[in-house]
């Protein structure tokens, strides 16, 4: 019976061991997807004549990463008194607060 305990024992910090090892290793690969989605976001960006499609194509990124329903850029008045939704991505249907 003492065997039976032992081997639950040390089948479940195995378990326990395993879990954490996946859980590390999700973290990581969200953060590399993170980087990589980034950098080519701000490569699309820079290489993009038309300022507004790279700000659209990085809140699209945004959008899929964090699996978000809206991502938006405000911009403020010279005071600071008021706030402007420049840009906004709704799932996929972009429009700016400027037209």
């Amino acid at each position: 019976m003492a065997e039976h305990a032992a081997d639950f024992e040390q089948k479940s910090v195995e378990k326990v061991e395993y879990e954490k090892t996946e859980t590390i290793s999700h973290r990581i690969n969200d953060l590399l997807y993170y980087q990589n989605s980034i950098s080519r976001s701000l490569s699309r960006f820079l290489k993009d004549e038309e300022v507004e499609t790279g700000i659209y194509e990085i809140l699209k990124d945004i959008l899929a990463f964090y699996r978000a329903g809206r991502a938006y850029i405000f911009e403020t008045d010279e005071e600071n008194h008021f706030y402007n939704c420049t840009y906004e991505d709704c799932s996929g249907r972009s429009k700016s607060g400027n037209k």
